[in-house]
C-alpha cells in the first residue's frame, strides 16, 4: 500500500495500515512533552488563526495554524523531513498571496467543476437537520422548518421556497443513498445519522425535543462553520452569488 492511500481508510483499518507504513521508515522518535514556552508561542498563533478563520482571512488563518502546529512539533524532536510537508504547505499558502499556485494544489481535472468541500459539508450538516427533524415531524413540515432555520442563522432574512424544501430533501435523499462526492462530508453524514439512532430511545415528547436541538446545532454548522469558508457562496443556487 502506497502512502497515497492511506488517507482513503477508514477506522481501525486506516490506524493498522499505517502503524506498517510507518515501521517501513526511520523517523525520529517524538517526546510526550511540549515544553510550556513553545507551548504558550503555539497557542497564540492558533488563537491567531482561528480569529482569522472567523473574521474571513482563511490564508492568514492557515498559515498561522501551520506555524503552531510546526513549532509545537519541531519542539518534541520531529526531524527536517517530518516537517518538511508543513513547511512545503506553509510556502504553497502563501504563494497563492502572491499569485502563484503550487503545483500540488493544481486541480486534477480541470474542466469538470465541483462545489468546495466547506459547501458539501454545509450541506451534509442541513441533510443531517432534516433527518433529525423527520424523527418527529412530516417532510413537508421538516423541510421548510430547516431552511426558514438556516436562513435565520446565516442572517439572509429570507424565507423558505418550496424549490428549497425539495432540494434539500434532494441532499438528504443523496447522501443517503452514497451518491455525492468523497470527501469529509460523507463522513460528516454517517457520524451524524448514527449519532441520531438514540432519538427511537425517547419518549415521543423527548424525542421532539432532542430532534430540534440536533436539527438546530446542525443548522448552526452549515451556516456558522461552513458557509463562512466560501464567501459569496449561493448554496440554494449552486454557485456563487450576492448572498446565501
Amino acid at each position: 500500500m502506497t502512502s497515497a492511500q492511506l488517507p482513503k481508510l477508514k477506522g481501525d483499518h486506516y490506524w493498522h495500515e499505517l502503524a506498517k507504513f510507518c515501521q517501513a521508515i526511520e523517523a525520529s522518535r517524538l517526546s510526550r512533552h511540549v515544553p510550556s514556552d513553545i507551548m504558550a508561542k503555539a497557542g497564540m498563533e492558533l488563537t491567531a488563526a482561528s480569529v482569522c478563520h472567523q473574521e474571513g482571512e482563511h490564508r492568514k488563518g492557515f498559515m498561522f495554524a501551520v506555524l503552531a502546529a510546526t513549532r509545537a512539533f519541531a519542539s518534541v524532536g520531529a526531524s527536517d523531513k517530518q516537517l518538511e510537508p508543513f513547511r512545503h504547505l506553509y510556502r504553497a499558502i502563501e504563494g497563492f498571496s502572491q499569485g502563484s499556485v503550487d503545483p500540488a494544489f493544481v486541480a486534477p481535472v480541470e474542466n469538470r467543476r465541483i462545489d468546495p468541500p466547506p459547501v458539501w459539508s454545509a450541506r451534509a450538516s442541513l441533510a443531517l437537520a432534516l433527518e433529525s427533524r423527520m424523527w418527529a415531524e412530516e417532510l413537508n413540515v421538516a423541510g421548510p422548518a430547516v431552511c426558514n432555520a438556516f436562513h435565520r442563522a446565516s442572517g439572509s432574512k429570507r424565507r423558505a421556497t418550496s424549490a428549497e424544501a425539495t432540494r434539500l430533501a434532494n441532499w438528504r435523499k443523496q447522501f443517503k443513498k452514497g451518491t455525492v462526492p468523497r470527501g469529509n462530508h460523507v463522513t460528516l453524514f454517517a457520524m451524524g445519522i448514527k449519532e441520531l439512532r438514540h432519538l427511537g430511545q425517547l419518549s415521543d415528547h423527548d424525542r421532539a425535543r432532542a430532534a430540534a436541538d440536533f436539527a438546530d446545532h446542525y443548522v448552526e454548522k452549515a451556516a456558522r462553520t461552513f458557509l463562512p469558508q466560501v464567501p459569496g457562496f449561493d448554496l440554494w443556487a449552486g454557485k456563487r452569488g450576492s448572498g446565501r
